[in-house]
């Protein structure tokens, strides 16, 4: 089946062979076309997608030239048949399914689908086939009209969409460790985008590496000044403050602890880690629910050893002496000492405050 690649390089191929299109002309014919699948594009708009405003006087005449190039070179491959003449100009005769770009944005929405019936596994998988049809940095690559940037711009944009949320299931799916590689290149690469540099955070933050994120945050905040004179938005700030108090709504599944001693939150409640991480088991005591391992520990030496009378009495068991709450406030100061005189002379003074004109 006869495929169009305009993810990198424009291609032609039918099975292992390649269209020869030749000239930059005849495939900016082409390449119009199958922007506009199954759209009849005039002659005087094919003029305008391959010359901009430069054409030549001769310029409809050279269309039909370059139609009939593009067509002797897909007959080199047995599908001269795919551009046909429909008055008033031509339509590329392809079904969606043989243009990349085409499969690419159909997985992709697949993709979102499925994530959003929380199978992540099919998701991260549809997302990592979508993105391995790009063969390029930019899509049609070497063709500098007008139509061709807007639609690169287009694609270049979901393309970046499709990574960062393949970043975001990653997380979700626990495979913190394996993303900061990519994250970091990315980050990099686009350091302007505060969700991806958000995902590296959270990745940095999961695998232990606390001083890396914050460092990650500190960079994107300079980068933001400097380039283009505002601070990092609400969500990468309060991403920020999570990973200072060392939040544990940031960990995602199977993470284990690093330093704090109350882990047992539900990740739902909070998560400015856009990354979606399922909650944890709701069961277990999350922050404010019952007092600190110290707080216990000091109750229980505190509270009074009191014999079992089960044993000595054959009643029931006696009900345990409440625990007394954990005390916040510091303990009493101590007496003041020295100065005895100048004590002396204000405990006087003090004693005589309700005597009339004693003052």
């Amino acid at each position: 089946m006869l495929q169009v690649r305009l993810l990198g390089p424009v291609e032609v191929w039918e099975g292992n062979r390649r269209a020869p299109l030749g000239g930059v002309r005849p495939l900016a014919v082409l390449s119009a076309l199958v922007v506009h699948l199954g759209e009849v594009l005039s002659t005087e708009r094919l003029v305008d997608c391959v010359w901009d405003e430069q054409a030549p006087a001769t310029a409809s005449a050279l269309v039909a030239t370059h139609v009939s190039a593009v067509r002797r070179a897909l007959a080199g491959v047995g599908e001269a048949e795919v551009i046909r003449t429909r008055p008033p100009g031509y339509v590329a005769d392809l079904d969606a399914s043989q243009v990349d770009a085409r499969r690419f944005e159909d997985l992709l929405t697949s993709a979102r689908t499925r994530a959003a019936e929380a199978r992540a596994d099919e998701a991260a998988e549809l997302l990592s086939e979508a993105l391995g049809l790009w063969r390029g940095q930019e899509a049609l690559e070497g063709l500098g009209q007008s139509f061709a940037r807007i639609e690169a711009a287009r694609l270049a944009e979901l393309r970046l969409v499709a990574q960062e949320e393949s970043f975001g299931l990653q997380l979700e799916l626990g495979r913190a460790d394996r993303t900061i590689a990519p994250l970091l290149a990315h980050v990099a690469a686009h350091p302007l985008r505060e969700r991806p540099r958000g995902q590296l955070m959270t990745a940095l933050f999961r695998t232990g590496r606390v001083s890396d994120a914050l460092r990650a945050y500190q960079e994107g905040r300079e980068v933001l000044r400097e380039e283009l004179g505002i601070d990092a938005g609400p969500q990468l700030r309060a991403l920020h403050k999570a990973v200072l108090t060392n939040d544990p709504a940031l960990l995602g599944p199977g993470s284990p602890p690093h330093g704090s001693a109350r882990l047992g939150t539900d990740a739902r409640s909070h998560d400015p880690s856009g990354s979606g991480a399922r909650s944890h088991d709701p069961s277990l005591p999350g922050p404010g629910s019952g007092p600190s391992s110290r707080e216990t520990a000091a109750a229980s030496k505190a509270r009074p050893r009191t014999p079992d009378r089960t044993a000595s009495t054959g009643g029931a068991p006696a009900a345990p002496a409440p625990r007394p709450a954990p005390s916040h406030l510091p303990p009493d100061i101590a007496d003041f000492v020295g100065r005895s005189d100048q004590i002396d002379w204000a405990v006087t003074l003090l004693g005589r405050v309700d005597e009339p004109g004693a003052l």
